[in-house]
């Protein structure tokens, strides 16, 4: 029987990942479900150490890498997360695996499969490359460096806007910042360069044309039968129509 323990702060992935678990394997046990550092670290330092951890990086109380600054971890871990497989590429060279989030039940099994075949290969050793969690530490503060605000010009006046004021860049040849109480200013980054600089937990690409903010979500309406119309407050000068594939990224970032 696979005892594992899941570090995870969102019930939406909590149920997907323990629902595709039970399918692949039902003899599979959850010991418990940790929702913040703080209690991982407490968790940790009291118990066994599971045979498996799945581990999100993002907590509510900070980032889960701070459990390491606390405990010597030496079970396996498979993070599940929402960076790209850039960021992630060192566990893959180290054999540390990764669920990229929204996770599917064909991916979770190919990580499990991965795990199993590392256990029989080191029976006797479970310990992990420390020096790919290291690695990967770094990259990940790295991606944490994202804009808090922008400074944008109005008359002969420079005015600084926190990020959480912002509702959507779009673009209508120029880059247009507009605020949630409908200001709008010009802002000398394309829509590119700032899908790199917010951070993809509160903002999302629409389309080629818009990046939006949660609170500017309004509401979504089916389009087509590929298609998803979404709706902003405030209102921006044309309508959002996303495709099949994106619409299906953007209910799982909506979640």
């Amino acid at each position: 029987m696979l005892k594992v323990l899941i570090i995870e702060d969102e019930q939406g992935a909590y149920d997907n990942l323990t629902r595709f678990l039970k399918r692949i394997d039902p003899t599979i046990h959850v010991l418990d479900w940790l929702k913040s550092v703080d209690t991982s670290v407490e968790w940790l330092q009291n118990n066994d150490f599971p045979d498996l951890i799945f581990q999100d990086i993002q907590l509510s109380d900070g980032n889960s890498f701070d459990i390491f600054n606390e405990v010597d971890v030496t079970c396996p871990i498979i993070f599940t997360t929402a960076y790209d497989q850039y960021a992630l590429k060192a566990f893959e060279l180290h054999s540390i695996d990764y669920l990229l989030k929204p996770i599917s039940k064909a991916r979770l099994e190919k990580a499990l499969d991965k795990f199993h075949q590392m256990h029989q290969a080191k029976p006797n050793n479970s310990l992990q490359d420390l020096s790919a969690i290291t690695q990967l530490i770094q990259q990940v503060q790295q991606k944490d460096n994202y804009k808090d605000r922008f400074l944008v010009k109005k008359a002969s006046q420079l005015i600084s806007i926190p990020v959480e004021k912002i509702a959507f860049f779009y673009v209508d040849e120029i880059t247009v910042l507009t605020t949630l109480d409908n200001k709008k200013f010009t802002v000398n980054y394309s829509l590119d360069k700032l899908e790199a600089l917010l951070n993809p937990k509160d903002f999302f690409r629409l389309n080629r044309k818009i990046i939006a903010q949660y609170p500017a979500i309004d509401h979504s309406v089916r389009y087509s039968d590929t298609k998803l119309k979404v709706n902003l407050k405030p209102v921006p000068p044309f309508e959002i129509i996303i495709s099949k594939e994106k619409a299906t990224k953007f209910k799982a970032w909506l979640e």
